[in-house]
């Protein structure tokens, strides 16, 4: 099962220590019973023979000395049930001391039926040794009862088929008959090689009756193991979702709601690939009035694209928070600090774009690290690139990365539109890319919709004819001309998410 599922390993086994507890006591239980039966037989045979008559494997009636040595073989099966059942047993803690007590019990029990077997066979008659048929009958009644593999049900049971064959040669040494479940009739040969012979046959063969019970033990663990794994991975899978589904709410409370100012409306929206994604947007109101947006399109996507997030947001505020009034390159500048320190060093970049938008001005100041451009919107429908300004954040030191802010001169009706690489790199069904060619071409149509973020999601979702590979996020602002006169309070509007 570890090789199967490694992280399951330990519930398994601990599983497995309870399974086997139980059924080693099931176990004990058992044998206490039919040790009592057969000890209460051989009482009655005793006392009175005429109203129960023994009998042994080939149906001859049993005599007296046989329910004798029955009883004394059933007394000492009783002692060690009740010393393993209420002295051992309360005393082991792990799966491997039960297996070694549950071996222990087996290997004793089974050598006083081998006792027992002899003693019939010498004292009174050897066609009544059975100890083959003995053997395999105790083998597998624990391979019911007890859960355990193959390899640890064969444990007990090589002394035991060593004894059964030393049996075998003391039997054939002292002219007995052997075991009458392995006969050899060979008329050629003298009695004596006969009886050798045959006991060689019952040594080679005893190790075949094992066979009914390693089945039992094969097919307990593989079923057993297919029902655990398939329970674990739907209690995981189920697990898995509600923590996602945690995640994601958590990461939705870091991204802003749409705001309004006056002259100023800013929308977005965003599709995780993934219950959770790598893509991030911050939205904020200086006190001067000024919409502050940072667009971050974090490497990969999935949960670890996710938590990278996490760390990033709380970066940002902090750094607005000791600098309220830092521009988009410094503020890029710091971020790209904080990035090599941290996440490059498991292989984590990220992408950015920051923006603040001045209504006073009619001006919007950018930076962008490794980005895709920011797209300008003319009321005409005539549409203008503002490509990257700099490395992607985490990849490069000062002075090499750049921190400068770039303008964007805006006039009434204008449209900035920030988005991630989802947008342009969206494939359809014959693996072609919608490009920044067909985002220029939607941008630039004569009728512009109501909401540009959503219109160009809907407008990915036709195009791609599979489910989604990366994070989708599209923000837009709108500049209507309209010039203020100071701070605003924004306005809250609807997230729109596809």
């Amino acid at each position: 099962m570890a090789a199967d599922a490694p992280i399951f390993a330990a519930e398994y086994e601990r599983e497995l220590e309870r399974w086997l507890r139980r059924r080693f006591a099931w176990l004990l239980g058992a044998t206490m019973l039919m040790r009592c039966i057969g000890a209460t037989a051989a009482v009655v045979a005793l006392i009175a023979p005429r109203t129960l008559s023994l009998r042994g494997m080939d149906g001859s009636e049993i005599s007296a000395t046989s329910s004798w040595i029955i009883l004394g073989a059933s007394a000492v099966t009783l002692g060690l049930c009740a010393w393993f059942m209420w002295r051992v047993r309360p005393t082991l803690h792990t799966r491997k001391e039960l297996l070694r007590a549950a071996s222990l019990f087996v290997l004793l029990t089974g050598i006083n039926g081998l006792a027992m077997q002899m003693a019939n066979g010498l004292l009174v008659d050897a066609s009544q040794f059975s100890s083959l048929s003995e053997l395999a009958l105790r083998y597998l009644i624990a391979c019911l009862f007890l859960p355990w593999t193959i390899r640890e049900s064969l444990r007990p049971m090589w002394p035991l088929l060593a004894l059964y064959a030393l049996s075998q040669v003391v039997f054939a040494a002292l002219g007995g008959g052997g075991d009458p479940a392995i006969q050899v009739d060979a008329g050629s040969l003298s009695p004596v090689a006969q009886r050798w012979l045959a006991a060689a046959a019952a040594s080679l063969v005893a190790p075949l009756v094992l066979l009914p019970g390693l089945c039992v033990c094969w097919w307990r663990m593989a079923r057993h193991r297919h029902r655990f794994r398939t329970r674990m991975l739907d209690r995981s899978f189920r697990s898995t979702r509600h923590e996602l589904a945690q995640a994601r709410a958590v990461l939705a409370s870091l991204f802003p709601e749409p705001v309004q100012l006056p002259g100023v409306s800013f929308r977005y929206a965003h599709v995780p690939a993934d219950e959770v994604g790598g893509d991030y947007l911050h939205s904020s109101v200086d006190a001067h009035g000024r919409l502050r947006l940072v667009l971050l399109d974090v490497s990969g996507h999935g949960l670890a694209a996710a938590m990278t997030v996490a760390r990033l947001s709380g970066e940002i505020e902090r750094i607005i928070a000791e600098e309220p009034d830092i521009g988009p390159g410094a503020l890029l500048g710091r971020l790209n600090r904080y990035c090599l320190l941290t996440i490059s060093r498991q292989g984590i970049h990220a992408t950015g774009v920051a923006l603040h938008m001045d209504a006073r001005l009619g001006e919007a100041r950018y930076a962008s690290a490794g980005h895709p451009p920011v797209l300008r919107r003319r009321g005409d429908g005539s549409v203008q690139a503002f490509d990257s300004t700099t490395t992607v954040l985490g990849a490069v030191e000062e002075p090499v990365f750049e921190t400068d802010d770039h303008a964007i001169p805006m006039a009434a009706g204008d449209t900035l539109l920030l988005y991630t690489d989802g947008l342009t790199e969206a494939r359809d069904g014959r693996e072609r890319m919608f490009g920044q060619e067909r985002l220029d071409a939607s941008f630039s149509r004569d009728q512009a919709p109501a909401d540009w973020s959503a219109h160009l999601v809907q407008l990915i979702d036709s195009w791609r004819s599979r489910v989604a590979e990366d994070d989708l996020l599209v923000a837009e602002i709108r500049w209507d001309g309209q010039r203020s006169a100071g701070a605003a309070s924004p306005m809250h509007a609807t997230e729109v998410v596809a």
